[in-house]
């Protein structure tokens, strides 16, 4: 498929378009892993942390690494301890409510009192839809 010229899209049927679709995402697939090789190379040309940035000018390009390291906590344990941790190291950790779906569903399908009181702290909108396309025949 040349991508240089338009695609309409509107009268292909629905075959068509999974066909087109199954063969971007491979050429997609291919792509990213390549891009993912060259990066892990930059990355460890340049490491110097294990956080931070490193940047470096090479000939017309300047590239520049983020090293991150990833953190969690564990929160249960940390509510069993929180009364024996100072308040400068309790600083340390923020707080942020999650939804549990699985219940609010159950409020919005039982339409119980309770779901009035916390819709107020709740906003909803709608998520970029998930297409899968599985290719089942030869």
């Amino acid at each position: 498929m040349n991508s240089s010229v338009p695609v309409s899209y509107k009268d292909m049927p629905l075959a068509a378009l999974a066909e087109i679709r199954s063969d971007a995402k491979v050429q997609e697939d291919m792509a990213v892993a390549y891009r993912r090789d060259i990066d892990k190379e930059i990355a460890l040309r340049l490491k110097d942390r294990d956080e931070g940035t490193v940047s470096s000018t090479d000939g017309d390009f300047k590239v520049s690494v983020t090293y991150k390291v990833s953190r969690s906590v564990d929160t249960a344990l940390l509510q069993e301890h929180w009364e024996q941790i100072g308040d400068n190291a309790r600083n340390a950790f923020k707080w942020s409510a999650e939804l549990n779906t699985k219940h609010f569903r159950a409020l919005q399908e039982l339409n119980a009192p309770d779901l009035a009181t916390v819709q107020g702290f709740i906003t909803t909108k709608p998520a970029s839809p998930s297409v899968t396309v599985e290719r089942i025949g030869g």
